[in-house]
């Protein structure tokens, strides 16, 4: 593999204050190299925008038919707390970013699911796991 040289240009940067980022489309020039990490393409963007590489997402990178060229998509967020309010969820557990709630298992889920149909009103929200209490 090569020493990691690519081009990058930035495309149609859209300032998104709503949401707290700039959003924009990449393409990215490799003629010696197969494909990029997104390690590398986060810190080029950093770079340019002098943004710390925790605050960038990069996804939806795809190479060109042909190979050499790839292009992709980036939010550079204003700071941490906007990327874990408004990113989505997988782009967060990819950077391990925030605290994600643990799964439960299918079997516990569907044994509350069940206690919650037996019982009524207000108290539906106060339903744990475990055993019955005899």
């Amino acid at each position: 593999m090569a020493d990691g040289k690519f081009t990058l240009y930035i495309r149609k940067v859209i300032v998104n204050p709503m949401l707290g980022r700039k959003q924009m489309a990449v393409e990215l020039l490799h003629p010696e190299m197969a494909g990029l990490k997104r390690s590398e393409v986060k810190a080029a963007v950093a770079k340019k925008f002098k943004a710390s590489e925790d605050r960038i997402a990069v996804f939806g990178v795809k190479a060109k038919f042909g190979g050499g060229r790839s292009s992709g998509f980036v939010t550079v967020y204003d700071d941490v707390d906007a990327r874990v309010k408004y990113d989505n969820k997988t782009n967060l557990k990819r950077d391990k970013i925030g605290d994600l709630p643990g799964r439960t298992a299918r079997k516990m889920a569907k044994e509350l699911k069940g206690k919650r149909k037996r019982v009524k009103g207000t108290a539906k929200s106060k339903v744990v796991a475990g055993k019955k209490k005899r």
